[in-house]
């Protein structure tokens, strides 16, 4: 067998940026164990085989027997062929860096679990001034305007 694909994932117990351990608590709200898929790379000469998907479906399995709600990933703003697998596996994009980044980043989210923070509860990126850019401000969840 030859390794075509690779994948890593974490878990952690804190919150989504922007919310720091203090605000969550003031906010009473618990804190939840999360799971965060931090690497995914499949070879060139095998991808669109349905790899990737598998390796992600894998991760969301392992994720949900540990009683996760959700799993969160990042990518690139330009890897526009992975944000397009991410979208058609079900996760949706709620935060991107600010425009004024060099290298931008896009964070996706899939929920599995009505447990989860509702998409487009968390801010969906930061303006050029530095604030935050929340759901009601800026363009639906989940869309991608970078990708037209």
């Amino acid at each position: 067998g030859e390794m075509v694909g690779v994948v890593e994932l974490c878990s952690a117990t804190c919150p989504m940026p922007p919310k720091t351990r203090e605000e969550q608590q003031r906010a009473g709200e618990a804190e939840r164990e999360t799971a965060y898929l931090c690497n995914l790379a499949v070879r060139e000469a095998f991808r669109g085989a349905g790899i990737g998907k598998s390796l992600i479906g894998a991760c969301e399995d392992y994720a949900k027997e540990r009683g996760c709600t959700d799993l969160f990933l990042d990518t690139d703003c330009d890897n526009k062929g992975a944000i397009r697998l991410y979208q058609a596996s079900g996760y949706v994009c709620e935060m991107t860096d600010p425009p004024i980044r060099t290298k931008r980043r896009c964070f996706l989210r899939k929920r599995f679990s009505e447990d989860a923070p509702a998409y487009g509860e968390e801010v969906l990126g930061v303006t050029e001034e530095g604030d935050y850019l929340l759901p009601s401000e800026g363009p639906g969840v989940g869309e991608l305007s970078f990708l037209e």
